[in-house]
């Protein structure tokens, strides 16, 4: 992450000669209490950045730093490479963060001569002033807090809203669940990629769709909310039910006065699916909501049916985020969603 333009130099994988300042006290080991802040740096409007060392939590100046770069270089970029510092007593501290993630999730590795760390994107959450009076905002925090997963940006839950309110569609309507919500995709925002546009979608036969919903990372989140619709969701049992029925069709023998004495049928089939499901992602390590996506079909009026919702419900509760969704939002490629809320039953 960077905060102001670069020289492509700071991204390239080199070990980063640095100065230490505001401290030179020696980056070992102190037990799992210690921070190594990656920050960027403000002085008189020149842009640097530095790394900063922490014996507890974070708080007023750190005892030892290093500049990581100057402001002849501006910020570093701290994705994307293999990178390092010196401390002014031999002390290397590199790190590896292959990619921005969102804000609160684990990002990458690090590790000094006495041992490892894990970096986490905490980006303006922590400010220090130095003695020259730059002020340092940090941009990752690495300490010896263990992972959810060794996965970064692995801290994506994955919850599903259902509305017991059922659709019967007309028997001519054949369109699949994984083609309807395939439609999803056309309807997000082609500049900003984090909004959906609401309006209606034509199925055929009478039927629409419209969809709803924003994403906080651009290009990102309505994918992978999207993904789980059309990937996840479309297949689990509850969400549809079909059945045949005989319906007359044309009189095959005639009685008296005009009167139908025997008819022929045919078998018509006919299906129904859940008006209603809304999937939305949750960053577990801020409790923040990362988007969400509800899809609403329009035909007839529903009908309430607490058994297929119940269905549907414990089908989700088991149902495996597949690889795909788990390649879009960094992780979650073997978790289940949580079914968190049902309307109606």
């Amino acid at each position: 992450m960077r905060l102001s333009t670069i020289l492509t130099l700071c991204s390239l994988s080199i070990t980063i000669s640095a100065l230490a300042i505001d401290g030179s006290l020696d980056l070992e080991r102190r037990g799992s209490a210690e921070h190594v802040l990656l920050c960027n740096c403000q002085y008189q409007g020149k842009p640097w950045s530095s790394v900063a060392y922490y014996s507890g939590s974070p708080s007023g100046a750190p005892a030892a730093s290093v500049v990581a770069s100057d402001d002849s270089h501006g910020t570093l970029w701290w994705e994307g490479a293999q990178q390092s510092v010196t401390f002014s007593d031999g002390n290397v501290f590199s790190w590896y963060i292959p990619g921005q993630v969102t804000v609160g999730t684990y990002a990458g590795t690090a590790k000094a001569n006495q041992g490892s760390f894990y970096c986490y994107n905490e980006y303006n959450e922590f400010q220090y002033t130095t003695s020259a009076g730059s002020v340092c905002t940090v941009v990752y925090d690495c300490n010896h807090n263990n992972p959810p997963t060794n996965v970064v940006g692995d801290m994506t839950t994955i919850y599903y809203s259902l509305s017991s309110e059922y659709v019967t569609f007309p028997s001519a309507f054949t369109t699949s669940p994984w083609d309807i919500f395939n439609h999803a995709f056309e309807k997000f925002d082609g500049t900003s990629g984090k909004t959906v546009d609401e309006s209606s979608i034509d199925l055929g036969n009478g039927v629409s769709i419209n969809f709803e919903g924003q994403g906080s990372m651009a290009g990102k989140t309505l994918t992978g909310l999207a993904t789980v619709l059309r990937q996840v969701v479309s297949a689990q049992s509850g969400l549809t039910k079909s059945w045949t029925q005989q319906e007359q069709t044309t009189c095959k023998v005639n009685c008296e006065h005009g009167v139908c004495c025997e008819w022929n049928y045919k078998t018509v089939n006919y299906w129904m699916m859940a008006q209603s499901v809304k999937v939305y992602a949750e960053n577990s390590a801020t409790s923040s909501n990362q988007g969400e996506l509800k899809y609403t079909i329009t035909y007839t009026p529903p009908a309430q049916d607490c058994t297929l919702l119940n269905v549907l419900a414990s089908a989700l509760g088991i149902a495996s985020l597949v690889p795909d969704v788990g390649a879009i939002f960094g992780a979650l490629g073997s978790g289940v969603g949580i079914v968190s809320q049902k309307d109606g039953c």
